[in-house]
């Protein structure tokens, strides 16, 4: 079993806590990480019991997807459709 460790010559890691209350509050049942609007950053997209949201990466701002059940059984995957990158 290999076990990658940090380089003890490279940049600390580094993690913020974000509260991620609010508009984007369900239960979620399901996620997904990827670059959805193409600007180098993970964005998180879930799913749940009310709908598919999208929390854009770097500030989190949330954006509702589509409404309705995306729960139990169900799974998020980004794929890139249209082969921009």
């Amino acid at each position: 079993m290999a076990v990658a460790e940090p380089d003890p010559n490279g940049p600390p890691y580094a993690f913020v806590r974000r509260s991620l209350d609010g508009e984007g509050t369900q239960v979620t049942t399901t996620l997904a990480i990827g670059d959805v609007d193409g600007d180098g950053l993970g964005d998180l997209v879930v799913g749940g019991k009310s709908f598919i949201g999208w929390f854009h990466g770097g500030d989190f701002a949330f954006e509702v997807i589509a409404n309705g059940r995306y729960g139990w059984g169900s799974e998020t995957i980004i794929r890139d459709l249209d082969g921009d990158g």
